[in-house]
């Protein structure tokens, strides 16, 4: 079974920056990494906040107006609802939830890193996870 892991390397206070991996919970194989990008944490508010580290489940979703791309929802995040993994690259294009891409790059010159190539990986990133999933999020790097 896939596991998609991701360990929160800094909090600056503006933005969450962390490491994506796929892990094959069988024998501990990476199948995919890449980077994450999500808000700081502001203890778990709605909108305003990274979720807090622990495991949750996850399903994929089909393309809407608002992503018109697939994506996954995170579920079962105690006091909050509507959280998505979804394409973007700045940390202003996030309500509390999480991005994905394959490089940390300032693109826009505002002193943060932000993340590139966002609804690629993320199409990358959901064809080796099955349609529902465990997301693991720790603090720390990756050992």
């Amino acid at each position: 079974m896939n596991l998609l892991k991701i360990y929160r390397i800094n909090d600056n206070g503006r933005q969450t920056i962390g490491k994506a991996f796929v892990v094959d919970s069988d024998i501990q194989e990476i199948s995919f990494e890449c980077y994450t990008l999500e808000l700081p944490w502001k203890y778990n508010k709605q909108k305003v906040s990274c979720i807090p580290t622990g495991k949750y489940s996850c399903s994929k979703a089909e393309p809407t107006v608002k992503f018109p791309y697939k994506h996954f929802d995170v579920h079962n995040v105690q006091g909050r609802s509507g959280i998505k993994g979804h394409g973007g690259n700045y940390v202003f294009q996030i309500l509390g939830c999480l991005l994905f891409g394959d490089k940390l790059v300032d693109m826009n010159k505002d002193l943060l890193k932000d993340v590139t190539n966002s609804i690629a990986t993320l199409g990358k990133l959901l064809s080796v996870l099955p349609e529902n999933f465990e997301l693991q999020i720790i603090d720390g790097t990756w050992k």
